[in-house]
C-alpha cells in the first residue's frame, strides 16, 4: 500500500515494529544499522547516526563498557594513583567489577 501511495506522490510510510524494520529495503539500502558485540549482552543492532558528514567514517562503534573494565585506566594513568591504592579502593567496595545487591549492601 505504501509504496502505491508514494508512487502517486503521496508521502506514506508504514508503522513497522522492530523486527520489520532491521528487514526494511530502504533501510537496508542506506545502511541505518550496525552491530555491536558486547562481552556481556551479546551482539544488538543499533541505529547508526542518520547524519553522513563527508569526514565522518561514522564506523566507530564499539561496546559499552563493562562494570569497573576502566578502573585501571582511569583510578591509575589518570588519577596517578599507585596500583596499591586502586586495590585499596577495590577491597573497600569504593570501585569494583560486579554490581552491588539490590539492598545496597
Amino acid at each position: 500500500m505504501q509504496t502505491k501511495l508514494q508512487e502517486a506522490g503521496i508521502a506514506a510510510g508504514a508503522v513497522l515494529n522492530a523486527a520489520a524494520l532491521f528487514n526494511d529495503p530502504h533501510l537496508k539500502a542506506r545502511d541505518a544499522f550496525y552491530r555491536v558485540n558486547h562481552p556481556e549482552a551479546g551482539t544488538h543492532a543499533h541505529v547508526k547516526n542518520p547524519l553522513r558528514l563527508s569526514k565522518n567514517s561514522n564506523g566507530n562503534h564499539k561496546p559499552a563498557p563493562c562494570l569497573g573494565e576502566h578502573n585501571g585506566y582511569v583510578f591509575g594513568d589518570l588519577l596517578g594513583m599507585t596500583p596499591e591504592e586502586v586495590e585499596e579502593l577495590d577491597r573497600s567496595g569504593v570501585i569494583g567489577t560486579t554490581p552491588l545487591p539490590i539492598d545496597g549492601r
